[in-house]
């Protein structure tokens, strides 16, 4: 369900678990989609400081089962996840709004088959470690006959090593969660390899890191290659916190590299709008 609200202020509205519009009464929003077990807050302040400096709406959606632990992220399926998505945008799109896309990690999974679909609506895209590929090579395994019997137990049945940097961003990430929804996310990178994102014509903006220890960064400039029309502008860069070199910006995971990521964006903007 999309809540509207008069404020962002996490004290009163508990972003971590609702889907939130924060109406700025624009033609434009900003749509930002977070990455696996993380809620709408996993880049605070950048999604409010984006749509600040376009004059827009907000609208943060949380995916399902997430804002919990991991046992309740363990009851939603990549097909839920999708379909939320795509019910933002329908959203969006029913009020005549201009948007924004934003999305971190698998959130950009989930966005990209989409883009080219709702592209008449959208003015551009940013994501930040879109996850096309884990950096794990056997991540493929996930996709061989009974893989979701045997491979949990060969594995571990518990998986989840992103740790945010500030203690207050633990009641922002379900970590550790059943290594079963592996294979949901799997199934976001699957749809979102097969997208067909010849006609994309919008422009993107992506923030890589070549260190990522989730993602595997050069399966994005694989993706992004596929998309020959679109005008791309891809920044690679190192955030300074050691431990988490995949959510590169936010007050929890990089605070060091935030004020950058957002100048970053507000130029793509800027240029774009």
């Amino acid at each position: 369900m999309i809540e509207q609200v008069d404020s962002l202020d996490e004290h009163q509205i508990h972003p971590r678990k609702r889907t939130l519009w924060f109406d700025r009464q624009s033609n434009n929003t900003v749509l930002f989609v977070h990455g696996l077990s993380a809620t709408p807050a996993e880049l605070d302040p950048i999604p409010e400081y984006f749509a600040a400096s376009l004059n827009a709406s907000l609208l943060k959606l949380r995916l399902p089962g997430h804002g919990s632990d991991g046992a309740f992220l363990a009851t939603a399926t990549a097909n839920d996840w999708q379909a939320a998505v795509i019910n933002a945008l329908d959203f969006l799109v029913a009020r005549g709004q201009t948007i924004w896309l934003l999305a971190s990690s698998t959130g950009a999974t989930l966005l990209w088959p989409l883009i080219t679909r709702y592209q008449a609506s959208i003015a551009g895209v940013a994501m930040l470690s879109p996850n096309f590929a884990p950096r794990n090579k056997y991540w493929r395994l996930m996709n061989l006959p009974a893989a979701r019997r045997w491979l949990p137990k060969l594995y571990g049945a518990q998986h989840g090593e992103l740790k945010p940097a500030d203690e207050v961003g633990e009641r922002y990430w379900a970590l550790p969660y059943p290594s079963t929804v592996l294979f949901e996310m799997n199934q976001a990178i699957m749809w979102a390899r097969a997208a067909n994102v010849s006609d994309l014509t919008r422009p993107i903006f992506v923030a890589v890191n070549e260190h990522d220890n989730v993602i595997n960064p050069y399966a994005v400039l694989k993706q992004l290659q596929r998309a020959k029309q679109a005008p791309m502008q891809v920044t690679w860069f190192q955030p300074a916190n050691s431990d988490n070199q995949h959510v590169l910006a936010g007050d929890f995971c990089n605070p060091s590299t935030t004020k950058w990521v957002q100048h970053q964006l507000q130029r793509f903007a800027q240029l774009w709008q």
